[in-house]
């Protein structure tokens, strides 16, 4: 797919099918915040990923994703994503690595705004809460245990 500078490729919250490999030039990943005014939350360059979200995770796209300058992409259909994990497992993997590192750099930068006041308190996912709410008077300890990796041991995790 080639793109021209402001075209949109797709946008936040439309069903998403498909996810984009950047052969050269840039998008820009733009989420609505407050009063649904548009902010840009990262650009992507060649080499990098865009809508892996909607066709792992089968939901809505999480932004909108906009051309600046021209743009060339590599389109991969769910479908074909799906043949190519199960033809390459080590794909699924680097893509774990790489989520993984991803996730880490977005801890970092909570834990930076918390110290300065300006992140909300996490909250409780709600399937979480939810599921513990489930596990209530169905003879489940409450708090949840937790297996800890390096003895085996448990430890409560905080409700």
């Amino acid at each position: 797919l080639d793109l021209r500078d402001g075209d949109i490729l797709c946008r936040e919250n439309e069903a998403g099918h498909s996810m984009y490999l950047v052969e050269s030039g840039e998008l820009s990943v733009i989420k609505h915040g407050k009063d649904n005014a548009p902010v840009e939350i990262a650009r992507l360059r060649s080499g990098e990923v865009a809508g892996i979200m909607s066709i792992v995770g089968d939901e809505t796209r999480s932004a909108t994703l906009s051309a600046s300058g021209a743009v060339r992409l590599w389109e991969i259909s769910h479908d074909d994503f799906q043949t190519l994990l199960q033809r390459n497992p080590g794909i699924a993997q680097g893509m774990l690595r790489e989520l993984s590192r991803y996730l880490r750099e977005e801890i970092e930068v909570v834990a930076q705004l918390r110290t300065r006041g300006l992140a909300p308190r996490a909250r409780e996912p709600r399937r979480r809460r939810q599921a513990r709410r489930g596990c209530q008077g169905a003879g489940v300890p409450q708090p949840l245990p937790r297996l800890l990796p390096a003895s085996g041991r448990t430890q409560p995790i905080a409700a």
